[in-house]
């Protein structure tokens, strides 16, 4: 039911050990089993989890070339020592890039971001303003669907508007709460520019959230 390759650990651990797991206790099962090969949990949905988007980007020869282990992200520009040009191909609503990836020239590595273009075709825009109701839904969306499908739903998390919000409470809560999912233990998005004006209530917004 789990095994692993470079860097991956293929998990359906909740067979073995009771589908109230998290996936932080997945996490460390998996660690536990193979140590610090492991970047990147696959739960078999078409999404993975990484502990960071920078260990997702993975050393995996001496040819000095990458593993891309993120399904639809960029390994961000922040991530130290290499320089990429990749492709989508394998992935499902990208279109393709070019080139293999490769380690940048030292000492002044540089990063060349390679634009995605994402085919939404199939799938409701329902926009990015948010109310009580809808900013659940998304949240869901966002933590349990495939990150494709959820930007070409709502657009991306840091840009919904939630001026219209009054009720945060458990949005990300990843465990013992009346609106908890499993998934928030990873989430570790960028909310900062969420206009929070009109909320009144937060308690236990990122409970069990240790992303």
């Amino acid at each position: 039911p789990h095994g692993s390759s470079m860097g991956w650990c293929y998990s359906d651990l909740d067979r073995l050990i009771g589908c109230s797991t998290s996936p932080g206790d997945c996490w460390t099962m998996c660690e536990d089993a193979h140590g610090d090969d492991l970047v990147a949990i696959d739960w078999g949905d078409g999404e993975c989890y990484c502990q960071n988007d920078c260990q997702c980007m993975e050393d995996v020869g001496d040819d000095e070339s990458y593993l891309i282990t993120r399904e639809g992200t960029a390994v961000p520009e922040e991530c130290p020592s290499f320089s990429y040009s990749y492709s989508y191909a394998d992935f499902p609503g990208f279109d393709d890039d070019t080139g293999s990836p490769s380690r940048a020239p030292s000492p002044a590595p540089t990063v060349t971001a390679a634009p995605t273009v994402l085919d939404c075709s199939g799938v409701a825009h329902l926009g990015p303003v948010m109310n009580d109701t809808s900013l659940r839904a998304a949240v869901a969306a966002w933590l349990t669907e495939a990150r494709r499908v959820a930007v070409c739903r709502y657009g991306d998390i840091a840009t919904w508007d939630t001026h219209l919000v009054t009720d945060m409470s458990e949005l990300f809560c990843a465990s013992w709460c009346d609106h908890r999912h499993a998934q928030a233990a990873l989430f570790n998005d960028d909310v900062g520019a969420w206009d929070t004006s009109a909320v009144t209530a937060m308690q236990n917004m990122f409970d069990g959230a240790a992303a």
